[in-house]
């Protein structure tokens, strides 16, 4: 039994000897003109914070200043550093205005190593992303479909309908209005009163709208005929729980923590006897606010209910775990050393909403092993910043962003869209906060 233990011991010290040292060749071009400052820092940890500067720096460079368009972001970058837009989606400018709000809020933990961005540059980026989310989407409801309903939604974008897709109604989603809040709270909490209250509580109004009598939520709805049923979104219910939740937070309406357990609890039960679950890191984000202010609803059997959230929330983490496990399986993990290169191709935006998920699940997982967590947001997280891309010249417009995939020579692959950044940096802020560039101290 002893000879047993000390072997697995000394096999835990080996897998941690090579994360702690990285994989070799993975540290990046920062051509800045001198060394920047590291102060406590690990040089793991620095580099990670550098790849969440020059994310964000990407996000704000984005955000258009042209006339009519100010406060738009160039939505896709390709490979020759020019962008067309064919659609713009409304819930990746919220998520792309909610990683820039969170990096304000996040930056000041974190200035003195090596920033490279002017934060009253970004905020005011920011405060125009804002200001083209509410002018340009959010709208009223028409009244012929909503028996009366008083509500502002996210509607698509009808400029941007062509020909060939002319035919299209002009809808409004759920995720939109979800992350719309998100976006929105989010920014309250560097401006305040930027957005009205009246206009926060009927884009929850319109959320509300959309939740059945059971907890789940109609996807979309359509001006010219109401609901849509036709379409299922895996992240809308996350997004708008997160959004409520978040509302909640802002104004202490208990109503919005109400539509946001409802929908969270419509999941933890038709998810539970479910041996694999789909991998929902909205729901995740969701849940960790979520758990956060329970207590304040005072239901009947909170323990009951909160268990069956816990027992949700481990079981995504696990789909996340398996998925996470299977990608570097797939990758050249181990050499002849012993110690491994960086996995060769892969893609990025489903590497960082695990690695989000992940970290939202740190702060309330009970069955998944923390150390298990750690270990494959660290891989994870490593993956993400030795993705992005750098350039000598910073004044390159690809400077700082995370195209769709590594590893492929497609046009598709090494572009650059604005969610792959939101959900990069976001993640790898967290992984920062949550010290997992540090394994030492486990």
């Amino acid at each position: 039994m002893v000879l047993v233990c000390l072997v697995g011991c000394a096999l835990v010290a080996l897998r941690w000897t090579w994360l702690m040292e990285g994989w070799p060749g993975v540290g990046l071009d920062v051509s800045t003109g001198g060394e920047q400052l590291l102060g406590e820092q690990s040089p793991i940890e620095h580099e990670w914070t550098q790849f969440v500067h020059y994310g964000a720096r990407y996000l704000m460079r984005m955000v258009r200043d042209t006339e009519g368009v100010r406060g738009r972001f160039i939505y896709n970058l390709y490979e020759s550093g020019t962008f067309k837009e064919s659609s713009y989606n409304v819930l990746r400018h919220a998520g792309a205005v909610f990683a820039m709000a969170s990096y304000i809020q996040w930056v000041p933990r974190h200035h003195s190593t090596g920033m490279v961005v002017q934060l009253d540059e970004l905020t005011e980026k920011t405060a125009q992303a804002v200001d083209y989310l509410k002018t340009a989407f959010l709208k009223p409801l028409t009244d012929s479909n909503t028996t009366g309903v008083k509500a502002l939604a996210m509607w698509d974008e009808p400029s941007l309908i062509t020909e060939k897709t002319n035919a299209r109604r002009r809808c409004a989603k759920l995720g939109g209005a979800g992350l719309g809040l998100v976006a929105l709270t989010s920014f309250e909490a560097i401006r305040p009163e930027t957005t009205r209250l009246h206009d926060f509580t009927l884009v929850a109004e319109f959320i509300k709208f959309m939740q059945r009598d059971d907890g789940s939520f109609d996807s979309k709805y359509c001006d010219t005929f109401g609901m849509d049923d036709s379409v299922v979104s895996l992240f809308y219910p996350g997004e708008a729980s997160l959004g409520m939740v978040q509302l909640y937070e802002l104004t202490k309406r208990r109503e919005y923590l109400r539509v946001a357990l409802r929908g969270m609890m419509y999941l933890a039960t038709i998810r539970a006897e479910s041996t694999s679950v789909e991998r929902d890191h909205w729901a995740l984000l969701a849940t960790e606010k979520l758990l956060k202010h329970l207590h304040v609803l005072r239901v009947k059997d909170e323990g009951e209910v909160r268990q069956r959230l816990l027992y949700h929330g481990d079981q995504i983490v696990q789909s996340l775990i398996l998925k996470t496990e299977d990608m570097l399986r797939k990758t050249r993990m181990m050499n002849a050393t012993g110690n491994p290169p960086m996995p060769s191709r892969g893609r990025t935006t489903p590497t960082a909403t695990h690695l989000e998920g992940l970290m939202a699940a740190m702060s309330f997982s009970q069955k998944i092993n923390e150390l298990e967590i750690r270990e494959n947001a660290y891989v994870s997280a490593r993956f993400l910043v030795a993705s992005q891309i750098r350039h000598v010249d910073e004044s390159n417009m690809r400077h700082g962003g995370i195209p769709a995939a590594v590893g492929l020579e497609d046009t598709k692959s090494k572009a650059i869209r604005i969610d792959y950044v939101q959900h990069a940096i976001c993640g790898v802020m967290r992984a920062i906060d949550a010290g997992i560039p540090l394994l030492e101290t486990i």
